[in-house]
């Protein structure tokens, strides 16, 4: 080709443009060329074969979780999902740099609050200095069939790898790829002891993030155990067939998560059934419940709010009686599905997002694997069993406790009055007590003088772990029990600490004050926790740690003991029909051992304390709603019990008392006279005024005072006691 002089510029010089154009088009081509060579060196190999980590029964399709074919009975729905991958995992040594993956699933469905990944994806996580670490996800694509590079330009050590099935579908086929030259192989064993979890869509993960982010997934990473997870979202309700599948699936213990999905009336029919079946193929397997989780939508849904307190209730009561009546290896966990109080926890208002997860599992895992541990379920061999923990009884004489309470022969040692405390040193990472209880009670645990958890007491012979994870030297514990006699009576048998030089040690911290408090639900902190005064009573709100008295024995550094009972008065009891004489009134429960058991009276002259003060605060229930007492038969009442407490404790104590707020003013006058006439000049009376408290901000449920309204009554009486006992007033706040 000729070109005459003077041509375009476009084609002068050495290299002219069109041919530079050409040039980079084909570098660039080859560079495309090389990469497409790089993926078709792959080597991809078929993982169907291979043995599935987490899987609960064999099963004729690699893939799936549950047989189905062995339940006839079952419904299609409900076999459907058990074809699901949910928790299932390939485990896989590798040396290869890159890793990519091929599968085929079943078509997907729309799912308001599950994403791609947790769906249709799925995770691969690598072990690093002995921790799972996530690596990636394999993200899905348009259709059924799905190819995505998960790693790449890793080392070429040897790995090993857990890649985690979708959470709602079936896998088909799945093939892992890796870089030509590189290995791989299976591997079976990186998990131990078989646990089955059999629960709703919250077990089954739905609102995951992503398939290595449900909490079943997470608790085995965590744990070293081998969960295997049989969420079946919606359908958990613990029909027969359900019982029947998992009484012959093998495993060496059983959580459940069944209490979401079944409505309360459900619960109080089929649990006990459930069970039973269950126990003809695994008779001593600990069975482990989770409580229904908090749902976001009780925040402001009364009707929602009210089913799930049935559920929460139904399963408490079967529970406990399923316990008198001789069912052993069962517990119940409270709080079990919590995802806290915020609703940060859930994507929906219901099911929890990987936020609302890790708070389940900060709850669940201490509880479940201490239960686990006493059956010898740890993580490793199978052959290896844990280490004894150091045991000491609940009257080893390290332990002070504070309150009325009865040692027993076989060293347990029981209580039940509200306020009821103690107080331990000891060695080691962790401190579980072995308890039982008549009912179900709320106790405060304060951990190297913070406050760690609140713990809940039922059943025969339960374990609960009061701290874990602490680091060496020496701890200190003290335990409160926030609610009343009426809730329960307490029997600690023993505690533990963990094997590894785990020992309690004497108490050095002993207070020299004690006041002594006689009250009714004031005094108790009923309602104290509540959110305002409309809402009603649950024992779960009621803590004494927060009421006047606790807070006033905290300003004064005073040990304390909390002779109350809500609803009880001098001589009637708080909706009494009766004008007088109501049984069970506080003259005479006072002078009892226990406060729901008149058979066994506290022995005055044998108690370890004597009160440095006595505090009344009686007579809001005498003038309650219903028929009031005369002034003669109140005022003989109340001379009654100021006289007994002379009796017992001498002419030298202080006794002040509390008149309470009644509009009327009618107590007040009545309890003003009774101290005028008895002529005694260590008796002294006080007004709770009607108007101390804000109704807005003050009062808690069924309108007691909540935490603000206490602490106010704590800044009337502060005072008066200092007065009276010759203590300071110290420069601190009223807390």
């Amino acid at each position: 080709m000729i070109f005459a002089a003077g041509a375009s510029p476009l084609y002068q010089g050495t290299f002219p443009l069109y041919l530079r154009v050409v040039m980079k088009y084909l570098i660039f081509t080859a560079l495309l060329c090389s990469l497409c060579t790089a993926e078709a060196q792959l080597h991809y190999v078929d993982a169907a074969a291979w043995p599935l980590l987490h899987k609960a029964q064999p099963t004729a399709y690699p893939f799936q979780r549950i047989d189905s074919l062995r339940y006839p009975d079952m419904p299609h729905e409900q076999k459907e999902l058990w074809c699901h991958g949910a928790g299932l995992a390939v485990g896989f040594m590798t040396d290869s740099p890159t890793i990519s993956i091929r599968w085929t699933c079943t078509p997907r469905k729309a799912l308001h609050n599950a994403s791609d990944i947790a769906q249709s994806g799925m995770d691969l996580y690598i072990r690093k200095g002995g921790r799972w670490v996530y690596a990636g996800s394999a993200v899905p694509s348009v259709g059924n069939e799905h190819e995505a590079l998960v790693l790449q330009k890793a080392d070429s050590t040897m790995k090993e790898c857990l890649l985690y099935l979708p959470l709602f579908r079936e896998v088909r086929s799945l093939e892992i790829g890796i870089a030509a030259g590189s290995h791989i192989y299976a591997t079976n064993d990186s998990f131990a002891r078989k646990i089955v979890v059999f629960g709703s869509s919250i077990t089954h993960g739905i609102a995951a993030s992503r398939p290595g982010m449900s909490y079943v997934a997470r608790m085995s990473r965590l744990t070293g155990l081998d969960f295997c997870n049989l969420g079946i979202s919606g359908n958990c309700t613990m029909t027969a067939a359900q019982a029947r599948m998992i009484a012959q699936t093998e495993a060496e213990a059983f959580v459940f998560d069944c209490f979401s999905n079944p409505s309360p009336e459900e619960i109080r029919k089929r649990l006990r059934p459930f069970i039973d079946t269950i126990r003809l193929n695994h008779p001593r397997c600990p069975l482990i419940f989770l409580q229904t989780l908090f749902r976001g939508t009780r925040s402001f849904n009364t009707a929602a709010d009210a089913f799930e307190a049935a559920k929460c209730e139904a399963a408490r009561k079967e529970y406990i009686q399923l316990l008198a009546q001789g069912y052993r290896d069962i517990y119940l966990l409270e709080p079990g599905m919590d995802t806290g109080e915020d609703q940060e926890g859930t994507a929906d208002g219901t099911h929890p997002n990987d936020l609302g997860f890790d708070r389940i599992l900060q709850n669940i895992i201490p509880q479940v694997t201490e239960i686990l541990a006493r059956y010898g379920i740890v993580a490793g061999d199978h052959e290896v069993q844990p280490e004894c923990p150091d045991v000491q009884p609940a009257d080893c004489k390290a332990i002070r406790y504070v309150g009325r309470v009865d040692r027993h022969g076989d060293g347990s040692v029981s209580f039940d009055w509200s306020g009821c405390y103690l107080t331990l040193r000891f060695t080691g990472k962790s401190l579980a007590m072995r308890v039982s209880d008549t009912g179900r009670n709320y106790y405060n645990v304060t951990v190297d003088g913070e406050f760690s958890r609140v713990v809940s007491t039922f059943g025969r012979d339960s374990s609960i772990l009061l701290a874990s994870g602490l680091s060496e030297g020496i701890h200190t514990l003290r335990l409160q029990k926030r609610t009343e006699g009426r809730e329960g009576r307490t029997t600690i048998h023993d505690f533990r600490t963990d094997a590894k030089g785990g020992k309690l040690l004497p108490d050095t911290a002993r207070r020299v004050r004690h006041i002594e408090f006689i009250g009714n639900s004031l005094t108790c902190g009923y309602g104290t926790e509540g959110l305002n005064r409309h809402e009603r009573f649950r024992a779960e709100t009621e803590n004494c740690d927060k009421a006047y008295a606790c807070i006033t024995a905290r300003y004064f550094d005073a040990d304390y003991t909390l002779i109350a009972h809500s609803g009880r008065g001098v001589v009637r009891n708080y909706g009494d029909k009766k004008p007088v004489s109501s049984a069970g009134t506080m003259p005479e429960r006072m002078l009892r051992l226990y406060d729901e058991s008149d058979s066994l009276l506290w022995e005055y002259s044998r108690s370890p304390w004597h009160p440095d003060i006595v505090v009344v605060n009686l007579g809001t229930n005498d003038f309650s709603r219903g028929s009031h007492p005369s002034e003669k038969q109140f005022k003989a009442g109340y001379k009654h019990l100021i006289r007994t407490l002379r009796k017992h404790y001498g002419t030298q104590v202080p006794i002040l008392c509390i008149a309470p707020g009644v509009r009327s003013g009618i107590p007040d006058r009545y309890i003003r006279e009774v101290c005028r006439e008895e002529a005694d000049a260590r008796l002294q009376v006080t007004t709770i005024d009607p108007g101390l408290s804000n109704e807005q901000e003050d009062l808690g449920s069924d309108s007691h005072p909540n935490y603000t309204g206490q602490c106010k009554m704590a800044m009337l009486l502060v005072p008066y006691i200092s007065t009276m006992t010759g203590w300071q007033m110290p420069a601190k706040p009223i807390e």
